[in-house]
């Protein structure tokens, strides 16, 4: 019944299958014999509506099974500072190398950072183990199993923290990246005549096609996340016009009904990560499972524990027109002690104005898992933010303001080490406030304008600072792009700069970048890049006030896969694109990427895991003999993994023959060959008496007409599927 468009509720049930409709009624079903088709009589609350979906979403695609292999992502600086005027330098490697070992039983994915030479009294190591982690995908379910080194994916109001030990999350952001898993509106109405239907989303058009009478819907709908203007359009067979806009709100943190996500994690908490005290101490575990409740609620759930911790959150979202809205709770028990949380936010993204606020308060009582790590749950965190479009297009203006009240505690907070990258937590107070505005004119031009404001507190010491920057952005022809600054602030004084940047766009290229800023504190830099097949490399040039220093910067990737490979970052996943022709240019989403080598093939770095990557040729690059299905393939890899691709070929039954007629001659040029059964030439002689047989049968019958002269073929032809035969001697017969 529902493949007729009726309602599986019609009439009664009459067995499996089957439904029994009354000849005559309100419900009825009659047969025509004339016609030989069923009428049926139904109200329009029995017909089912037309669905279209507008996604484009097919069904989830399992990646290529990852062959067995290893690479290694590097991104390693040389420093040089000089010192003095005898040019005496104390060079430094700084950097971290990421390895996997990837096979279709799971990966092995471990993070190493290097300091070299280690800096005397530093708690940084020279040489330090960050992660390891062994981790096992399932697509089809999401379902990410790791085992190692995790961190963990809280809601918004609580801390994450990371953990040695087992973990099991579903992760559709990299398991399934083009599902959708958040509400999207659905159009639907009903049609008394066939009509043209548009859909237009924020102005611009999602579908447009012919739909018959009765109810439809469109579902799938493409839109943007915050506010959208949806508009269906109908235009009847006698051209009358109706048209409908609606609002629809989007919020990406939201859940589609009846959908799950979760996260658990159980192992022990790290503490002093990357430092010499570097460890694991309490056993814990972190847990968090949301679920969509409806298209209009979200609920999650949030749990940790220790020997000395009890910690249980949940979160109610709602979404609308009004935006979005989470309202949140906590209460924990910590050696004794008891606290609790409570925790609003509110968003609303839109085209013309964007709303921000929210306020997390904690009692004194309150205690999580990452204060462990002697970072207290701050007393009261709030923030709020508003970006406005200015009409006549006068440019954006937004302004943040975010303050911060902290737990008292007579401990002094860890600084933890990530490699080039300090993070400080504040044990005091803190309030900062930005106001800005920017604005594009004359196509390219940009003019941006901050002012700041704000003060923290930190050992006791409260630090004020305040101030406003200018900059001016504008080409140079081309890509070129030139830069004017202008600042001044209670920290450094007026400031004023320039700048010349013409940095590459693409994957590969080369560029420059230079910059000088004139000031209390003055600095310079001329920074060249250049992103090759093999690495990126960068070297640079500065000066900060009377110091002077070189970095040389290299980051890429050695893999492993049937020969070893250097090229660019990997990311999350590549291929070994196998072409079997050599110099043959082959592009990633119609982007050019590189060419093949001697051995026909072509390393492609930075494809995106668990999606179709479209990988193509260009026809007119290819040899004659070459001779594929098809010109673009689709690689589906595995996360952290590579996959070898080949691009199907088609059998080959093309023969190259050489026709001599009975005396020894070769027939002259534009002749005319027919096969047998056919009334029109098969293909024409060229010169030297040859010409291309296509899909030769491996018996010959037919014959060739000259100007002067007709005479019969009939020979066993050589015929492969895997190349081209040329050259095979066939005598006209008399």
């Amino acid at each position: 019944m529902e493949k007729l468009g009726i309602s599986g509720q019609v009439g009664v049930a009459a067995g499996a299958g089957y439904r029994l409709i009354p000849a005559s009624g309100p419900v009825s079903a009659v047969i025509d014999n004339a016609t030989q088709t069923i009428v049926f009589t139904l109200p329009a609350k029995y017909i089912l509506p037309s669905i279209t979906n507008l996604s484009g979403n097919s069904p989830i695609q399992a990646p290529a099974t990852a062959a067995t292999g290893a690479y290694f992502n590097y991104n390693l600086g040389v420093t040089t500072p000089f010192s003095g005027s005898n040019g005496e330098s104390n060079a430094s490697l700084l950097g971290t190398i990421n390895g996997v070992l990837f096979s279709p039983w799971g990966m092995l994915i471990s993070q190493t950072g290097l300091q070299l030479p280690s800096v005397p009294g530093s708690d940084q190591p020279a040489v330090a183990r960050l992660s390891t982690t062994y981790e096992y995908d399932d697509v089809q379910a999401p379902r990410a199993i790791r085992l190692g080194d995790v961190i963990t994916t809280p809601p918004g109001w609580a801390r994450g923290n990371l953990m040695g030990g087992f973990q099991i999350a579903s992760d559709y952001s990299v398991l399934q990246p083009s599902t959708v898993i958040f509400p999207t509106p659905q159009i639907g109405s009903n049609l008394s005549l066939p009509s043209a239907v548009s859909l237009l989303v924020n102005s611009a058009q999602a579908y447009n096609g012919n739909l018959n009478a009765g109810p439809f819907a469109l579902v799938g709908i493409p839109v943007l996340s915050g506010l959208n203007s949806i508009t269906v359009q109908t235009r009847s067979p006698s051209g009358q016009v109706s048209s409908q806009t609606l609002p629809f709100y989007v919020s990406a943190t939201m859940l589609k009904a009846g959908l799950t996500t979760y996260a658990g994690t159980v192992g022990y908490l790290r503490q002093n990560y990357g430092t010499l005290q570097d460890g694991y101490s309490i056993p814990a575990t972190d847990d968090t499972i949301s679920h969509g409740i409806s298209n209009d609620y979200t609920g999650t759930l949030h749990l940790e524990a220790s020997p000395s911790l009890a910690l249980f959150g949940a979160t109610l979202e709602t979404s609308g027109f009004f935006g979005d809205v989470s309202v949140s709770a906590a209460g924990s028990a910590h050696q004794g002690a008891l606290g609790t949380l409570a925790s609003v936010n509110y968003t609303r993204s839109g085209n013309k104005l964007s709303l921000s606020a929210g306020a997390t308060l904690a009692s004194p009582g309150y205690y999580d898992l990452a204060a462990e790590n002697g970072a207290p749950f701050p007393r009261l965190n709030w923030y709020l933010s508003a970006g406005l479009s200015l009409p006549y297009h006068l440019g954006n203006l937004n302004a943040a303001y975010t303050a911060q009240v902290a737990t008292p505690t007579a401990e002094t907070p860890n600084e933890y080490s990530y490699y080039g990258l300090q993070q400080s937590v504040p044990d005091g107070d803190s309030q900062f406030l930005v106001i800005s505005y920017s604005k594009i004119f004359w196509d390219d031009w940009s003019l941006n304008v901050s002012a700041f404001a704000g003060q923290s507190e930190s050992q006791s010491e409260t630090t004020r600072s305040n101030g406003i920057d200018i900059s001016l952005s504008f080409p140079l022809g081309g890509t070129p792009r030139g830069g004017l600054s202008l600042g001044a602030g209670s920290s450094q004084g007026p400031q004023y700069g320039q700048s010349f940047s013409d940095l590459p766009r693409t994957q590969y290229g080369y560029g420059v970048q230079l910059q000088n800023q004139i000031g209390n504190y003055g600095s310079s830099y001329a920074l060249f890049q250049a992103n090759t097949h093999l690495s990126n490399v960068s070297v640079t040039l500065a000066r900060f006030d009377d110091q002077e220093s070189a970095q040389l910067l290299a980051n890429g990737s050695i893999a492993m896969l049937d020969g070893i490979h250097f090229s660019s970052p990997t990311r999350s996943a590549f291929a070994l694109v196998d072409v079997g022709y050599p110099d043959i240019p082959v592009s990633l989403f119609n982007q050019p990427i590189g060419k093949t080598d001697a051995s026909g093939k072509v390393f492609v770095p930075g494809l995106t895991s668990n999606y179709p990557n479209l990988i193509s040729l260009d026809p007119k690059d290819l040899p004659l003999s070459a001779n594929f299905k098809t010109n673009s393939i689709a690689v589906v890899p595995p996360l952290y993994g590579g996959v070898v691709a080949h691009f199907p070929s088609k059998p080959i039954t093309d023969v190259m023959i050489r026709i001599t007629e009975p005396d020894g001659s070769f027939p002259a040029p534009g002749s005319l060959i027919y096969l047998k059964g056919s009334d029109s030439p098969n293909t024409v002689i060229g010169y030297d008496g040859e010409a291309l047989i296509v899909n030769a049968p491996k018996h010959l019958e037919g014959y060739v007409l000259t100007s002067r002269t007709k005479c019969r073929l009939s020979a066993n032809l050589s015929v492969t599927t895997d190349h081209y035969l040329k050259g095979q001697s066939v005598k006209c017969l008399p």
